[in-house]
């Protein structure tokens, strides 16, 4: 029953991507909201949320229909970097979610990579505070701008750490992610791991200062 229920969800999501009635695939792509694409990155469902729940086709086997999906419709003309109202690509909501699939289609198609949303959140920013360490890998892995700022003058690395992601946190140092950086707050990475009680990630962060021969900042105390 509960395979059925998938397939239905999966169904859906294609049924809704492919067409919108009375204007075609292409009516959307031309304005500032949610295309076919967009759908398809937010709505489809995560390799892990299909192993949770007893997908009973393998994770490659789950991985390469989202693939093919998503193939079809940039071979149908969708635009792989239209914005949505937030200025959201697909490739940003894709990270976000943590679909790891269409993260990986998408940029070996060419989207943008470190594309800003209104925010100035780019896809590895959005990845790196959800804690989504196969998206973050695959950025960085492409290139993606490591120490970009947010509107808020975020970096990846300080929104990992605040929100306790050290195998992200982990990810970013390992590609040479800067420590130093501050929001438009003050707070460095280390101030906001700090505040949330998260020791392992001060002690892997002291750790890489110490490599580096840096003080550590801590609302300036050293």
């Amino acid at each position: 029953m509960l395979v059925w229920v998938l397939l239905l969800l999966l169904g859906r999501v294609v049924a809704l991507t492919l067409r919108t009635p009375g204007c075609g695939l292409l009516c959307d792509e031309k304005k500032k909201t949610n295309t076919s694409l967009h759908k398809a990155a937010i709505q489809l469902p995560s390799i892990q949320f299909l192993e949770h729940v007893g997908w009973e086709k393998s994770s490659a086997e789950a991985r390469t229909d989202i693939r093919d999906h998503i193939k079809e419709l940039l071979e149908h003309g969708a635009q792989i970097d239209a914005e949505d109202d937030k200025e959201y690509t697909a490739l940003i909501w894709a990270a976000r979610k943590g679909h790891i699939a269409v993260v990986e289609v998408l940029l070996g198609r060419g989207a943008n990579i470190d594309a800003p949303n209104k925010y100035g959140d780019t896809a590895l920013l959005c990845a790196a505070g959800e804690g989504h360490t196969d998206d973050v890998k695959a950025l960085l892995e492409k290139g993606a701008n490591k120490d970009h700022q947010s509107s808020n003058g975020n970096t990846a690395l300080i929104l990992a750490a605040r929100n306790g992601k050290i195998k992200v946190v982990e990810l970013l140092l390992n590609h040479g992610a800067k420590i130093e950086p501050k929001n438009k707050f003050g707070d460095t990475a280390l101030m906001w791991a700090a505040k949330g009680g998260y020791l392992n990630v001060c002690l892997l962060y002291t750790s890489d200062a110490a490599d580096e021969g840096l003080g550590v900042d801590l609302g300036g105390r050293r």
